[in-house]
């Protein structure tokens, strides 16, 4: 594949920018100058092509020592966001006089719109005292630096960034150096210059202007003594605590760990007002989305603080992967991103062992990039990428959360401590430089001793997974083993089986058995044949494969019809681990779907977990039964209220421990973050004691906030949304809900309101809903958050499929650019499973795509399919099995 990428013929070395942003006009002016190193024969050199976006450049020079000259011809190519300086027929020889390896400068005056669009250099409203106000901040990944200023916006043309900043003199000026001079230009403006930066790509180039408080600590356990900020909204400093204490905790960590340090003597974090992504990882000069960075001791939910640890955690990461070494290219984009995600982990973990993050791993990660590489519109972990434009949608499952199964299935190979040094040699080596993957198991290979590369790159290079199918080829009596035999195949959930793909995987094999003793034996080996076989003891009660879920792969037993059954067990009496508890019930929900087993399997299992008290297995309890609702969510009401039944059986036990307060003053943060799951779905369910305590408690917020926890406000703003008994309570109980959204200055608890806003059953209210998704009422980097509420509403199932027709070209215009256009797209239709709708959702979204949701709309139109194709093959065995077990 061809990449379009700028000529090689020139190199930047030094950008030298003067930027003054105009927050009233909503514009910038820039005076550029940009030190260019040439790579080849000047007198081959007739042009220059840099990238810019959306930028009006006035004026340009060239110059080298006494000579000078000015560029007369500037045009654009707007398709692959080029300028191109023309020398008019002349080379960059005949111009200057240059040779081979001199440096000369081209020197710009250009202007650019501080967009609203979340990307490039934009704008960001915010309330103070009742008076709207802007303020500027940067998105550059991936490829957005180009609309803030000329330059080689690719990753592997690293160079110096000197940034001023001419700011109104009441503003705080940020970018990732600190400030070394500050001086007054006139009686409203200051100059805010900044020192020369290390050696790095466009993307991490960042400024921030605007108002802002600030705590601050030093990083006493860093070898350089780094100074820690949190900027937050004024008034708001004390958020900010939490996340710099995560923040000056986890430096030294990464430090001690990858040995190396920290290479800047600053770090500063800012809650960013309109952020479309979660957080930027600039060097530093890490840039959030409020949700991802502040925490109110009062009114932050247990979910939300654990996000922001783990995101804080990410982030800082990412000064080491990405920042000091980065990807060469774009189609590396997982050396960034799956490493920061282990390294998240790795943190977290660290400081708060009790939180068992490594548990959460495998239901947060593993399993969502599963569900993605299970469709056939996924994608390599180690992609191909041909043009900018499509970079924006490889940000997703495969590239964070599949990369990160596979690193810690190869640390599990390798052992911690042979990848620990081999990571330690690979930023060394590859440090204030680009990497690609090859490098990366070479220096992996160097340390261990082991042929990485042969092992990894089916995983990295190779669309998919493996599925293991295990069946009895004998019994001996004579040595009472029993051969296994396992078979591997790429797991497809529209077949089960891609019987065209002839790919085998280099799958870690680990199994725990127990025979009629009660006795656990556990083994491992390495499979890397299409057919293996295995020896368990004859005596065994059951036995699971992929301890732990260690290696990517799903597993089916063809064993006998009462195999699933048996699983119960171990899953009651938690003979199993934590995650082995989760894992059953997720591969067996999605051998189901793909119609390897019946569903009456899930429904069978799922009895097992009436007592489950862990937090990760009762959150995969929430999304199955969840999952298996929306197949039914418009059959008749018989239907729907023997399933509910079946489900509150499932919640009720846990919500009677939990209750609707803290326990005690050591009550658990996992105990914490299981309460609003079990009680959410009582409620979803229509366990009526939950839901008149729900509505009660939503009176009792209204006269304090205080009066409920913040882990259980979205659920009384839920009940008080979702059951009403006439159109006129409706409409109050929904307006009373928004009057919220409207008067709380915290936008976690806007997030909280807007998730549920979607849930009433009124058509009017789920139409205004969706309205302000493209009116304006809402921040653009929320309106996701409605579409979550409306896609999982039964009611509003076909109005969201409207929606979307009804207004995809101004969602196009307004959300076109950045990460939002493909989410919202899978939002408005994913609660589709109608066999007839979902021919008519396809045949609409294969006319509306575009460059940056083409994926997200082909994963979105594979995912609807397979789950009317689930509906179709299983409602008949799932209303059986209701009628036959729910009384």
């Amino acid at each position: 594949m061809d990449r379009v990428i700028l000529p090689e013929s020139l190199k930047p070395l030094t950008y030298r920018l003067k930027i003054t942003p105009n927050l009233d006009a909503f514009t910038f002016d820039v005076e550029e100058e940009i030190d260019i190193s040439i790579q080849q024969d000047p007198s081959t050199i007739t042009q220059i092509i840099a990238n810019a976006k959306d930028l009006n450049v006035h004026q340009a020079k060239l110059s080298f020592q006494t000579k000078q000259t000015t560029i007369q011809t500037i045009t654009y190519d707007n398709e692959n966001d080029y300028v191109i300086f023309h020398l008019d027929n002349k080379s960059l020889k005949d111009v200057l006089g240059l040779e081979v390896n001199q440096v000369f400068t081209l020197s710009l005056t250009l202007t650019g719109e501080l967009n609203d669009k979340m990307v490039g250099f934009y704008r960001s409203k915010y309330i103070k005292d009742g008076i709207e106000k802007y303020a500027a901040s940067t998105q550059f990944e991936p490829v957005e630096a180009r609309r803030a200023f000329v330059c080689w916006d690719e990753p592997a043309v690293k160079a110096v960034f000197e940034v001023t900043l001419i700011v109104p003199k009441h503003l705080t000026a940020l970018s990732n150096m600190e400030c070394i001079e500050e001086s007054n230009l006139d009686n409203d403006l200051k100059v805010c210059k900044f020192a020369p930066s290390p050696l790095m790509s466009t993307y991490l180039v960042a400024f921030v202007i605007g108002e802002y408080d600030y705590v601050e600590k030093v990083a006493e356990e860093t070898t350089n003594k780094v100074k820690v900020r949190v900027y937050c909204p004024v008034g708001k400093k004390e958020q900010g605590l939490f996340s710099l204490e995560v923040a000056v905790k986890v430096l030294p960590l990464f430090e001690k760990y990858f040995e190396l340090d920290y290479p800047l003597n600053k770090l500063d974090m800012v809650a960013i007002t309109s952020f479309s992504a979660g957080a930027m990882e600039n060097f530093g000069l890490v840039t959030y989305r409020e949700t991802a960075l502040l925490v109110d001791p009062k009114n932050t939910s247990s979910s939300v603080k654990q996000w922001v640890a783990i995101v804080v955690a990410h982030e800082l990461s990412h000064q080491w992967f990405g920042n000091t070494v980065t990807m060469k290219w774009w189609d590396g984009l997982w050396l960034n991103e799956s490493f920061a995600t282990w390294c998240e982990y790795f943190a977290i973990d660290n400081l708060y062992p009790e939180w068992k993050v490594f548990e959460q791993f495998v239901h947060d990660d593993f399993y969502r990039a599963m569900t993605l590489d299970g469709l056939k519109s996924s994608h390599p972990i180690d992609v191909p990428i041909r043009i900018a434009a499509e970079v924006d949608e490889i940000f997703d499952a495969i590239s964070y959360s599949k990369g990160c199964c596979v690193i810690r299935m190869l640390i599990n190979y390798l052992g911690i401590e042979p990848f620990r040094k081999g990571m330690v040699h690979y930023l060394n080596k590859y440090k204030w430089s680009n990497a690609e993957t090859e490098h990366l198991w070479s220096c992996l290979s160097e340390i261990s001793g082991k042929d990485v590369s042969s092992i990894m790159n089916n995983w990295t290079k190779c669309v998919g997974y493996p599925i293991v199918n295990v069946e009895v080829v004998s019994e001996q009596q004579n040595n009472n083993e029993t051969i296994l035999k396992l078979r591997q195949d790429r797991f497809i959930e529209a077949s089960g089986i891609d019987t065209t793909d002839s790919t085998i995987w280099s799958i870690p094999i680990s199994y725990i058995v127990c025979n009629s003793n009660n006795e656990i034996i556990e083994n491992q080996t390495l499979m890397t044949e299409k057919e293996i076989t295995i020896k368990i003891p004859s005596n065994y009660k059951w036995f699971k494969l992929n301890k732990n879920q260690t290696g990517f792969y799903r597993v089916k037993y063809n064993i006998d019809n009462e195999f699933y059954t048996k699983l119960t067990e171990p899953i009651k009496n938690k003979t199993l681990s934590t995650i082995d508890r989760m894992a059953i019930l997720e591969d067996v929900t999605t051998l189901a779907k793909s119609n390897l087993i019946s569903t009456e399997n899930v429904l069978t299992i799922l009895t097992a977990y009436t007592q489950e008290d862990d937090y990760t297995v009762i959150s995969t309890v929430s999304n199955v039964v969840s999952t298996l609702f929306n197949l039914l969510k418009h059959e008749d009401e018989n239907v729907l209220n023997k399933f509910r039944k079946f489900a509150r059986e499932l919640f009720l036990e846990m919500g009677k421990k939990l209750g609707w307060k803290v326990q005690s003053e050591d009550e658990s943060h996992l105990t914490q973050m299981t309460r609003p799951l079990v009680i959410g779905s009582l409620l979803k369910y229509q366990d009526e004691s939950t839901i008149q305590t729900a509505l009660q408690k939503f009176k009792e917020l209204q006269q304090d906030a205080n009066n409920v926890i913040p882990d259980l406000r979205a659920i009384t703003y839920s009940a008080k949304i979702k059951y009403n008994n006439n159109t006129q309570e409706e409409e109050e109980g929904y307006n009373s809900v928004f009057e919220i959204y409207k008067k709380t200055d915290l936008n976690e608890e806007r997030v909280r309101v807007l998730r549920c806003l979607g849930a009433t059953p009124n058509e009017s209210l789920i139409k205004k809903t969706l309205q302000m998704v493209i009116d304006g009422t809402v921040n653009m980097q929320d309106t996701m958050y409605l579409l979550m509420g409306t896609s999982t509403n039964p009611k509003a199932t076909l109005l969201c499929w409207n929606f979307l027709k009804e207004n995809i070209k101004e969602i196009k215009e307004r959300y076109e650019g950045g990460f939002l256009l493909g989410r919202l797209i899978k939002l408005s239709v994913e609660g589709i499973t109608d066999k007839k709708l979902v021919e008519e959702v396809k045949e609409f979204l294969e006319q509306n795509k575009t460059k940056s949701s083409e994926r997200s709309i082909d994963q979105a139109i594979e995912g609807i399919t397979l789950n009317s194709k689930w509906k179709e093959n299983a409602l008949s065995s799932i209303v059986n099995w209701l009628n036959n077990n729910v009384h």
